[in-house]
């Protein structure tokens, strides 16, 4: 998607595809720019004009609008690519089996431990906040909160610790 996304983005360009280099071109870099977070100034500058920014605590996210971005530029290559050759069906061919090939790795699905018999009677009770203990800071082990995480789909009570909690 990069290699397309890049070589589609150049073709834009020498096209003078203005609208679409401007509009998508411009969102795949301010979004590239703020997924670094606040040390590269765009995310803190946002996060203090936009108000739903405080929603939004992992800058990381932003790498999903930079990867619909690379699609649509990679779009535009796979089209000239295709409108260049005089027998579109090979290299249409060999972009399936790529693809294809992409979808051939082996999906690891771990299994999930039974869920404790507390968590079962905790969904019979009054809905209030709860916390997991012990409460595991980064030093130690902070993604033990996902397991608190998962075991809180069996009663669906508010969490105060989790994997997204604010130590």
């Amino acid at each position: 998607a990069v290699i397309f996304g890049v070589w589609g983005a150049w073709i834009a360009m020498r096209d003078r595809r203005r609208e679409l280099l401007s509009l998508y071109g411009g969102l795949t870099l301010l979004a590239f720019w703020a997924s670094f977070g606040p040390k590269l100034l765009l995310y803190s500058a946002l996060y203090r004009v936009v108000p739903m920014f405080a929603w939004l605590r992992a800058p990381a996210r932003f790498s999903v609008i930079v990867g619909f971005g690379l699609s649509v530029f990679s779009g535009v290559a796979i089209s000239a690519l295709l409108r260049r050759a005089r027998r579109p069906a090979p290299p249409a061919a060999a972009l399936a089996i790529v693809a294809a090939g992409e979808l051939a790795v082996p999906l690891y699905m771990p299994e999930v431990p039974p869920v404790e018999p507390v968590y079962r009677t905790l969904a019979t009770l009054p809905r209030g906040p709860v916390i997991e203990m012990p409460f595991f800071y980064p030093q130690v082990g902070l993604f033990q909160h996902t397991k608190y995480m998962l075991a809180s789909t069996m009663h669906w009570m508010p969490l105060v610790n989790g994997y997204s909690d604010y130590i």
